[in-house]
């Protein structure tokens, strides 16, 4: 198991953030912020199912709301490192990507969102560069 606590100044100037790794498929992390004089704590897991397969949770708990949301991310072993993500939240927002790898770190891809409570569709194109 590894505990790592370090400062979040990119959150708020006051943050602290702390992760819980109790294996390697398994990350507990928190959030605590001062943003505008008010306290938020952000909450998450995630847990790597199988080499392909990934589930997460998090919580956002503010001055005045609570939001949660769950994904899942599923990595195809194909040619061109297709992958699937989708998100739920407390909201009633619906979101899912679909992505290639087109160079080493740089995926493009597909993306469409579903707001439940205004009956809104967006769709579009996404360019994601990093490791992630």
């Amino acid at each position: 198991a590894q505990l790592t606590i370090l400062p979040a100044y990119l959150i708020a100037p006051l943050a602290i953030a702390a992760r819980y790794k109790e294996s390697e498929n398994e990350t507990w992390s928190m959030t605590l912020a001062n943003v505008q004089n008010k306290l938020n704590m952000n909450l998450s897991y995630a847990r790597k199912v199988d080499d392909n397969y990934t589930l997460a949770t998090e919580t956002l708990i503010g001055f005045q709301k609570v939001w949660s949301c769950v994904g899942l991310k599923y990595d195809f072993k194909n040619d061109f490192k297709s992958r699937y993500a989708a998100l739920f939240d407390t909201d009633l927002n619906t979101s899912m990507t679909f992505s290639e790898e087109v160079l080493p770190a740089i995926r493009a891809g597909y993306c469409a969102q579903y707001q439940h409570k205004k009956n809104e569709y967006t769709f579009g194109m996404s360019l994601m560069v990093g490791d992630g």
